[in-house]
């Protein structure tokens, strides 16, 4: 019983999988900022008492891994594209001030982490 009911849900999943639309460019951007959000409340959750602790650290480490990933198989996926490519400068451009809040809270968040006791266990 329990091996057919693996067996529907491995099918259900696959069909639900299988059945999505590609990304457009203009998703995979919304998901790049949703994920520099999500990074940089994880800072600020971080930086709330000026310590980082181990855990903190990891989760950092980790954000930034992830975010570094992404940003890579973005442009790979994206370099020789210049339809999506398009698409991305218009969707910046029709953005460009909400955009550039949320990269300066990124990057003014990031920066305040190094004022924090512990930051050194912190590995970039």
């Amino acid at each position: 019983m329990k091996s057919n009911l693996f067996f529907i849900f491995i099918l259900s999943f696959s069909l639900i999988v299988y059945s999505c639309k590609p990304i457009s460019p203009k998703q995979e951007v919304e998901a790049l900022r949703k994920k520099i959000v999500e990074h940089t409340d994880i800072l600020n959750k971080a930086i709330e008492d000026k310590k980082i602790t181990e855990q903190e650290a990891v989760e950092i480490e980790t954000a930034i891994i992830d975010l570094q990933k992404a940003f890579i198989q973005f442009d790979e996926k994206y370099k020789n594209d210049q339809d999506a490519q398009e698409i991305i400068q218009v969707y910046f451009k029709d953005n460009e001030v909400e955009l550039e809040k949320i990269y300066e809270d990124y990057f003014i968040t990031l920066m305040e982490v190094f004022n924090c006791e512990g930051s050194e266990k912190i590995i970039f």
